[in-house]
Parts: C-alpha cells; structure tokens; sequence
C-alpha cells in the first residue's frame, strides 16, 4: 500500500540510450523536488537499458517482448510476445501502484502505456525529436499530454496537450569546469578539444571517416586534440589507428559518466540523436552533426536542420563523409574557426534548456498538487540554467 504522501512513477519503454537517458534526469529531478516521490523503470531488458539504469542507480522491472520487425513470420512472433509484455507490465503496474505512468518511447512504452490506461492509471509521454516516433504517434490518443522538446512537425492524434518545455539534463553532467576536465583526461588546456561520438552505441560511418582522414588531421597536432567515443564494436581497430598519431587524443569505447568530457569538449561531431544534441546544445556546444540514415521517418536529418537553421550546428549528411577535403574543411571552417564557434554556442542557448527537468516535474507534481517552492536560477558548472550561457 501507499503512503499517504508518496507519489509512485513508473517510467515506461527504452531501447536505446536516447529515451533512457532523458528519463532518468527527470527521475532525479523528481526525487531532488520532492522527498516523497519514488520513481521506477519499465523496460524490454535490453543489456544496454540495463547497464544504463544500473549506472545511474535506477531501480528497475522488465516486461520483455520483441519489437516488431522483419517478415511476416517475425513480426507475428513479434505480437505474440507484445501480449505477454502488457500482461506482464499489467502486474508490475498493479504491484507498484503508480500514480502516473511516463512513456519515454520504444516499443516498451507501448506495452507500459496500454496496461496503464487499462488501470486507468495517468498517462503522459516524452518526445525529444522535432519528428514523433511512431510509437508516440500511435500513443498520443492515449495520453493526456506530451512533453516535447521542441515544435513538432506534425499534429498528434487524439486530444493529448503538447507541452514545449525542453529535453531533461542529468544534473551530475554540470559538476566539472574545463581546466578540471582536461586535467582530468590529460589534455592540454590551450588547444582545441573535438569530441567524436556516435550516439550511446558509436557510430561506424563516424569511425571510418576519422580512421580514413588521421592524416589530413595530423598537420594540426599542435593546435586541435581528440576524444573519440568510438562504441564497443570499432574500439580496438580505432584505438589501433590512433596509436601512432601526433595529435593528442583520448579512446574510449563509450563512457558512463559525460561530464568531464562534456566539460573539456569546445566542439562536437556526432549523430544527429535528440538527446545527444540536446545535451551539447545546453552546454554550448557547437555541433557538427551527421544524420543516421536508417533512422526512423529520417528523423535524424529533421533534428540537424532545425539546430542548423537557427545556427547551433553544421548540418553534415552522411554521403559527403567521403568527400577528399571534407575533414580539412571541417577542421579549417569549423573546428579551429573560434568566431564561427563562438556564435554557434551562442545560439546553442535557443536550442536546449539546462533547467528543462526542472520544468518539467514541476509541471507533473502540480497535477498532485505539490508545489515545491522556486528556486534561483542554478549553476550547472558555470553554465546558468536561466540562459544556457556559460558563467
């Protein structure tokens, strides 16, 4: 049973870093606002959902089932074991007692949101791309509101409120400065730092272009260094390739905890993945994005063109990777540009907010009634969350 004043929140879904990520610095936006909120996660119970929940300390249930694609064959298969995931995530929800239910997309939101209308238990839901997935799509008509982060392309179904109130920042990000950051990862304060990386899984094409163009980086070893996030899969062939660079670097296959590199980074060349952008941008970050073209509805290239379009980031579509001078331009245009960067982070501010989770629960408490009391304008490692801009 409940206590009185306990608040219960199942997070609902998974899949991939990118809806996790958003939901857990809105779990801990939650539990630092209010004493009494206890927060849960409903997930597939993908190795990488659990890896990231158990890095951050999130407790956690898993519902199972297989997303539906593939043939006929797989996709029956698919329905099938969907049925066993709502009536599996119908008694973990009859178990915990929540008050609300968040779909933070994936297929696991569905299964975690259909069983929470069931019980008629409240349902919202997070969007972070200016395109909804299907998933949102298909569960709007479900929800009471949806929580985007930036103006959708597209009207959703049903009568589900659209809130624009930003994507959640994990709060733990903000805790270094640069000249701690770099000393931490044994880099040299006056160079340029770039920041490689692919998305919570890396990012092949990514790798492949850096392994193919090391020499046209080497002639700038005295003013630029690396940190390149290469993903489990390409770790040893570009930690290989690296080995013999004058420029300085730091390989890693993925990290746990971004805040220092976030920190040391002055400009990044990654995927075009919303959670990804929007923790660069609210940072002030400039963003040379590449758009995954096997993402769904294509939403990675609408991601890259609204940052571009207000001028937070280069917009770089994957085919122009092999171009023969396009890493020296980068390098040249962009990277060592500290004018252009410097009216990138500018403009980052109009992209992603610090105090997005803050907003965010603040608005789903009111719905109980609580109203915690306002607090000033805090400091993400002197970033202030009131502007996006660096202290």
């Amino acid at each position: 049973m409940q206590l009185n004043n306990q608040i219960r929140i199942i997070f609902a879904g998974g899949g991939t870093g990118g809806h996790l990520i958003p939901a857990i610095a809105l779990a801990q936006e939650f539990e630092r606002l209010h004493p009494e909120v206890r927060v849960r996660f409903l997930i597939p119970g993908k190795e990488l959902e659990r890896r990231i929940l158990a890095d951050h300390g999130m407790p956690f249930d898993e519902c199972g089932g297989e997303s539906p694609h593939g043939g006929w064959m797989a996709r029956l298969r698919s329905v099938k074991s969907l049925f066993g995931a709502f009536r599996r995530s119908r008694k973990l929800l009859q178990r915990f007692e929540p008050n609300l239910v968040i779909g933070v997309g994936g297929y696991g939101s569905v299964c975690g949101g259909l069983a929470a209308r069931s019980l008629k238990i409240p349902l919202v839901l997070m969007e972070q791309n200016v395109l909804a997935g299907k998933v949102n799509r298909f569960m709007a008509r479900f929800a009471d509101t949806t929580y985007v982060q930036w103006p959708l392309m597209q009207n959703l179904p049903g009568k589900s409120e659209l809130k624009i109130l930003g994507n959640p920042i994990r709060r733990n990000l903000g805790r270094y400065d640069r000249r701690m950051a770099l000393r931490l990862l044994d880099l040299n304060p006056n160079s340029t730092t770039l920041l490689v990386m692919g998305g919570s899984q890396g990012a092949s094409a990514i790798n492949r272009f850096i392994q193919t163009n090391l020499p046209n980086i080497e002639p700038y070893h005295r003013r630029l260094q690396v940190i390149h996030l290469t993903g489990e899969r390409d770790y040893e062939a570009m930690r290989t390739a690296w080995a013999h660079s004058r420029v300085r670097h730091k390989v890693l296959p993925f990290a746990s905890d971004m805040g220092p590199i976030l920190a040391a980074t002055d400009v990044a060349i990654s995927r075009a993945g919303a959670t990804t952008m929007s923790e660069l941008a609210a940072f002030g970050k400039p963003m040379i994005l590449v758009p995954l073209p096997g993402a769904a509805d294509d939403h990675q290239t609408h991601n890259a063109r609204y940052a571009a379009a207000y001028g937070a980031a280069y917009h770089l579509p994957q085919e122009q990777l092999g171009d023969s001078d396009c890493a020296s331009a980068l390098i040249r245009e962009v990277v060592l540009d500290e004018a252009r960067r410097a009216s990138m982070s500018k403009a980052c501010r109009l992209v992603a907010r610090l105090d997005a989770g803050k907003r965010i629960a603040l608005d789903m408490l009111a719905r109980f009634g609580v109203k915690p009391s306002e607090e000033p304008a805090e400091n993400f490692g002197g970033v202030s969350s009131a502007s996006g801009r660096a202290a």
